[in-house]
């Protein structure tokens, strides 16, 4: 490193300019810019670094909620019956018919939902109606369908 510095004096001086370094002979013109990426990634890290130990607890049980929801959505037949009770409020044969879903595997994935505080029941006779409860659910479910469900908009 020492011998580069001696063979080309002024190379410290056109570094910190960022102004081409002389071309030589065979030699091609190097631009040098200090970008100073390590000073803009100490000041975002001391943004990081002030948020307090309460905060941290309050984030990780926020971040462990949001996993819970994605993985509740993270099934096919779920996030069908939750487009379709998104549309409003559905029994159970109907679910079954529109979504295609056999009985069985329909029962486990509603008690899942059900479960997980995403759907509610309410029993009118023998049927059971379904809808979607209120909260991020529905809000993850509007923009699902905006990013995803552009089927018949398509075909128009």
């Amino acid at each position: 490193m020492q011998a580069e510095q001696s063979s080309n004096p002024g190379a410290d001086k056109q570094q910190k300019t960022g102004k081409p370094l002389e071309k030589g002979h065979g030699q091609h013109y190097i631009f040098i810019y200090n970008i100073k990426i390590y000073n803009l990634n100490r000041r975002y890290r001391r943004k990081c670094m002030s948020v307090n130990a309460s905060q941290w607890d309050q984030l990780n049980a926020s971040a462990a909620k949001a996993v819970d929801l994605i993985k509740k959505l993270g099934n096919p037949d779920r996030l069908k019956l939750l487009c379709r009770l998104s549309q409003g409020e559905c029994h159970v044969g109907q679910l079954e018919t529109e979504c295609g879903i056999r009985q069985p595997t329909l029962s486990q994935q509603l008690g899942i939902l059900r479960r997980g505080g995403l759907i509610a029941g309410r029993k009118e006779g023998k049927q059971i109606f379904y809808r979607l409860n209120d909260g991020p659910v529905m809000e993850i479910m509007t923009i699902l369908h905006r990013h995803f469900c552009k089927v018949e908009e398509e075909n128009q």
